[in-house]
């Protein structure tokens, strides 16, 4: 019997989403929004040893499915042409992050992605 991926895909889905409350967040592309799951965090300065992440780099992960849990992300994020907009509870934009490394895709099988990791900055 093999891996269900869907249900791994949902899982990382609602992974992703419990950490960051489940709040609106959108990847912006010439001034187009499309809405995602995603949260962002601090490297672990395990991460940061040697040097390959700036001080200011966060990381954030993108699910690969939209907010509706079912429909999956059409455009992976994209580091020259997206940015990444996390509002607050209050429904303002936060700061927006610039994707400064080319997006990770975390890919157990090949055409299955369970969801990004970026690297990104203020």
């Amino acid at each position: 019997m093999g891996m269900d991926w869907t249900q791994s895909r949902l899982r990382w889905h609602n992974l992703i989403g419990s950490f960051s409350g489940f709040g609106k967040a959108v990847l912006r592309r010439d001034g187009v929004d499309r809405a995602c799951v995603a949260c962002v965090t601090q490297f672990t300065p395990r991460e940061r040893v040697g040097g390959m992440v700036d001080p200011q780099d966060m990381k954030a992960r993108v699910s690969a499915l939209l907010p509706d849990g079912v429909t999956l992300l059409t455009e992976e994020p994209d580091k020259e042409r997206d940015i990444l907009i996390v509002f607050n509870q209050d429904g303002t934009e936060q700061r927006p992050y610039r994707i400064v490394v080319v997006p990770k895709r975390q890919e157990p099988q090949a055409g299955v992605t369970l969801f990004w990791t970026l690297q990104v900055r203020r």
